[in-house]
């Protein structure tokens, strides 16, 4: 749609006087002038009247205003629930006929003008034709909110989902509140069956070298008519190890079996479990379930030593929890001693103290042998600090504190930091760090600048030396107020607890001398996770080299599978993926001629098949019903699609206006002054060739 109008900036009868003011001057000029035929003075008289006419007219400063609009057509986004429990509601022929009714709809839609498109439980768009039903997880709130943040810069309008209603990952969507109307396909049945299933397995993930180790498995039933007395069995490398019984019993909770397996040597180890069948069970991929465990020969042993409790404290033992691998120990001055040593790692909190509270917990003969991290607060006493090796100098330069926030220092390559962690720094809140100069001390670099209001600076907020062992240095108070916020805007402390925990284990590694070396980004990986292997090379002083070419074989442990590839290492170009893996042990190993040797490194990583998905085998109308009702939306069962269809195709659906107004100046457009020259020039050429000035 197009319109345009003229303005002016006075009354448009003006126009009137400058056309009179135009027919006078030509009157003038040409009306009683005998020296011209009657045509030559017509044409003269007008050229002379137009020239005039549209001077005067600038001098009402006129404007063109222009208004183009277009209309955006609505949107609607199906939320396909892909995962594994959707497999248990649709066989293949269903699962066909479910994905083309799907297609009908969208075509439906579109011809009445609306645009269609499609996501998964990831937020990606599936293929044109239904590719199955394999995620290991259903978070259907990240979904739904994946689902409006993609498409916030269009004409959303709705938001179905089709689904089971069964989640077992985030927020149930039926308690929260969608920015755009959510209406609910459930697919499946409600109606409870007959079946037995592995619920959950607790074990220790990494245990040590010849130790037993205990499991609990938790295996529930449904539809029991009665008592069923069943075997779990538990196999490794294809041979029966564990035989026990469990004993379940119609409308029972979930039956706790406890056993122990033996120790093994040190390696990755996969444990099969299966469950005998109940009478009448028709789909058993639930009765069987793995575990992993990772046996080594020693834990790595982190002191956290500080002057007096501090909510930091907590902040720092929550995150190392999440490493099975990490022994930590809080020694508070005053409390308890210290425990025997060595540690890998020691942490000083707001030690050295300024009223002397916990100095005594400092061990300086042992500093040469182990990693230090110095974390500042308000009563560390700066002054002291500098007889530490604390890799940088901090000098005071009064009694106020500055609200910082953390910046990243885009060069540190020591640890790829946690993506999640970094995509949630912005809502974390500010912490107080002391008004001061830091200088770094030699072979020290910055992990995170501070940020001042708006401006980024370039002081340390946490600085770490490039030799080992390890010293950092945090200087800010408030490290567990990161947490707190997280938790608080995000309902998790999954970025922070990650951070830390690769902080912890970068500050506790042993110096690595090796040229090669491998580094998964996760020692457990779920099946359709990203799967990532950072390469690193080295030279003689350990300088990182490029353009070098790793072979890599990847074998998995259990079936003898083998792939083999070739990488070739580039700045910003060491991330190796395999592609999605089956589940499984795996073992990458990787060879390349480095000044002129063959070096050579593995490493181990597991790639697990998430079980909950098969845990429950009934849909949940309920959720779903309550998520549409809840958000403006409609609910229907699978079973009823053609009321279901219509309904939807009945939504109220309306296209956006988006409106675009220029203005434009006639008196700044060229073409018009050119239009005046020409005219008075043409009047002017006529008059000289007629001999007449």
């Amino acid at each position: 749609m197009f319109d345009q109008r003229l303005i002016l900036a006075g009354h448009p009868a003006l126009l009137l006087l400058a056309a009179m003011v135009g027919i006078l001057i030509s009157f003038w000029l040409y009306y009683k002038s005998t020296r011209w035929g009657k045509k030559l003075k017509i044409f003269l008289g007008f050229l002379r009247f137009a020239s005039v006419f549209l001077i005067c007219c600038l001098l009402l400063d006129p404007r063109l205003i222009q208004t183009k609009s277009r209309e955006e057509k609505p949107l609607v986004t199906f939320v396909i629930d892909q995962s594994k429990s959707m497999s248990l509601q649709l066989d293949s022929p269903a699962t066909l006929a479910f994905w083309q009714r799907v297609n009908q709809l969208k075509t439906d839609l579109e011809i009445r003008g609306v645009q269609v498109d499609f996501l998964n439980l990831e937020g990606k768009s599936p293929e044109t034709t239904f590719s199955g039903f394999k995620a290991a997880s259903s978070d259907l709130d990240q979904a739904l909110k994946s689902g409006i943040q993609k498409k916030s810069t269009e004409n959303l309008q709705h938001l179905i989902l089709f689904s089971d209603g069964v989640f077992n990952k985030g927020y149930n969507p039926a308690d929260r509140i969608y920015s755009v109307p959510v209406s609910c396909i459930g697919i499946g049945d409600t109606t409870p069956i007959v079946d037995s299933y592995i619920d959950e397995l607790t074990y220790n993930r990494q245990v040590y070298s010849k130790n037993e180790f205990e499991v609990s498995a938790y295996v529930s039933s449904m539809g029991l008519s009665k008592e069923e007395v069943l075997p779990l069995q538990v196999r490794l490398n294809g041979q029966l190890i564990k035989e026990s019984m469990v004993r379940l019993a119609p409308n029972a909770p979930a039956s706790r079996l406890d056993f122990t397996l033996p120790g093994q040597n040190p390696g990755v180890y996969l444990y099969e479990l299966s469950l005998g069948r109940v009478a009448g069970e028709k789909i058993p991929q639930n009765n069987f379930s793995n575990l992993y465990v990772e046996v080594v020969e020693s834990k790595t042993r982190i002191l956290l030593a500080a002057a007096s409790p501090h909510p930091d404290l907590q902040a720092i033992r929550s995150a190392a929890e999440e490493l099975d691998q990490v022994e930590l120990k809080v020694v508070i001055a005053g409390v308890n001693p210290i425990p025997n040593g060595p540690f890998d790692l020691v942490i000083y909190h707001q030690i050295p103290h300024t009223s002397g509270v916990g100095n005594d917990l400092m061990r300086k003969e042992q500093w040469d042998q182990q990693a230090l991290w110095f974390i500042t607060g308000a009563a560390t006493q700066f002054n002291a600090l500098q007889n530490t090796p604390a890799p940088a100098l901090v000098k005071i330069k009064g009694l106020n504190a500055d609200l910082a926030r953390l910046i990243p220092n885009p060069s540190f390559r020591q640890i790829d930091i946690n993506s999640v962690f970094l995509e949630r720094l912005p809502e974390l809140p500010p912490i107080a760090v002391p008004f001061a100069d830091q200088q770094l001390k030699p072979n020290a670099e910055v992990v995170f600048y501070q940020k001042i209001g708006l401006i980024e600076t370039e002081r340390p907020l946490l600085s770490i030396s490039q030799s080992y062992p390890k010293r950092a240095l945090w200087t800010g108070d408030g490290l567990w107020s990161l947490r707190m916020q997280e938790y608080s805007t995000f309902g998790s402390t999954e970025g922070f607890d990650s951070w830390m925990a690769q902080w912890l284990q970068l500050l506790a590694a042993k110096e690595d001398k090796r040229k090669l070396r491998l580094y998964p980004s996760k020692s457990e990986y779920q099946e359709g996770d990203e799967i990532k292997v950072k390469i690193e090379a080295f030279n003689d002083i350990l300088e990182p080299m490029f353009g070098t070419t790793v072979a890599l074989e990847l074998s998995r442990k259990e079936s003898g599978w083998s792939n083999n590839y070739q990488f070739t290492l580039s700045p910003g170009q060491d991330d190796f993926n395999p592609g999605p893996l089956s589940q499984g042990i795996y073992i990458l190993k990787a060879e390349s001629m480095l000044n002129g040797k063959l070096e050579k490194a593995t490493a181990k990583f597991i790639v697990k098949d998430l079980q909950t998905e098969l845990s429950n085998r009934v849909a949940d109308y309920e959720n779903l019903r309550a998520t549409a009702l809840g958000n403006g939306g409609i609910f229907y069962p699978y079973s009823r699609w053609d009321k279901a269809s219509d309904e939807i195709k009945k939504l109220e659906l309306l296209p956006l206006l988006h409106t675009e107004e220029t203005e434009t100046r006639l008196i700044e457009e060229l073409w018009l002054l050119l239009l005046i020259i020409g005219l008075i020039s043409t009047e002017w050429l006529i008059r000289k060739l007629k001999g007449i000035y």
